[in-house]
């Protein structure tokens, strides 16, 4: 994987954009910067460090429960659910928005002049963090390697329920294939949302096959039972010998790719998705709520 890409890192049970990561290192890097530009001045370094590690701790947290907001039903009853499901771009905007004004709170209401003396600090920092982000993100669009546009390959498969699926035949309709395993604890993780999303497709023109990794199950009855005991609505295909996996590079699961009504590739995700991202690829103005 190119490490500029706009790929996914899996750490643990989360799922982090490699973007996010370099812009973590940014922080890092403005951080040291203003450790350094500090050192002489030991009660300011440690009031500034520790309100940023608060607001740190806050966008964290921000992003990491914003899946609530789109998926509260689902993440209540299935409250490990939480564990992998990233908050993506909304959520890094949502957690990024309550830690900054975190931060300015304690600017402005601290007492005497100690808060008020972290603004110039605070403005040096944003300075470097968004200069570093700039270059970073600036890098990561040059570098990355775009898969927009990529042909499908095309397959013809048969559910594990006896259905003959051809991919050639869904041309003109959006079609997610969720690459999973039933042992996968993310791909369990991730399932009360995509089966969710699947009882709100019918009407519109867009069509989810799950690819379940036989070769490292058990058997395909008990996918069957799975399928059966979590009430999977949406077709399945057992992908024997890992062919399908191989055509579109996955090497993690989970792993969904998105296809255009045309038949090209329009995107890679790896990790677990959430409630928004499946609903920014519904192709038709009928949306589920």
């Amino acid at each position: 994987m190119n490490f500029l890409s706009g790929e996914q890192l899996q750490i643990g049970p989360l799922t982090i954009p490699v973007l996010a990561a370099l812009l973590i290192g940014a922080a890092i890097a403005a951080g040291m910067g203003l450790f350094f530009l500090l050192r002489r001045d030991k009660s300011q370094r440690r009031l500034f460090f520790d309100t940023l590690s608060t607001g740190i701790v806050i966008i964290f947290a921000g992003w990491k429960l914003f899946p609530l907001f789109s998926s509260f039903h689902e993440l209540i009853t299935h409250p490990l659910t939480l564990l992998y499901t990233p908050g993506g771009s909304r959520g890094i905007m949502f957690g990024t928005g309550i830690g900054v004004l975190y931060i300015i709170l304690v600017i402005l209401t601290g007492k005497g002049k100690e808060s008020r003396r972290l603004i110039r600090p605070f403005l040096v920092f944003s300075g470097i963090f968004i200069i570093l982000g700039s270059i970073f993100f600036g890098l990561s669009l040059v570098s990355g390697k775009s898969i927009e546009n990529k042909r499908a390959v095309s397959f013809l498969a048969t559910t594990v329920e006896g259905t003959d699926i051809s991919l050639e035949n869904l041309r003109g309709k959006t079609v997610i294939l969720n690459f999973w395993a039933t042992w996968c604890p993310p791909c369990r993780a991730e399932l009360p949302t995509l089966i969710s999303f699947a009882e709100n497709l019918p009407g519109t023109s867009t069509v989810l096959i799950g690819i379940d990794a036989v070769s490292s199950e058990k058997s395909l009855a008990d996918v069957k039972r799975f399928m059966n005991k979590n009430s999977i609505i949406y077709p399945v295909i057992p992908d024997t010998g890992g062919r399908i996996a191989a055509e579109y590079g996955v090497t993690s699961l989970p792993t969904s790719v998105v296809i255009s009504p045309e038949g090209n590739i329009l995107e890679k995700h790896i990790g677990v998705v959430n409630y928004f991202w499946l609903r920014s690829h519904l192709s038709t103005s009928v949306r589920p709520r």
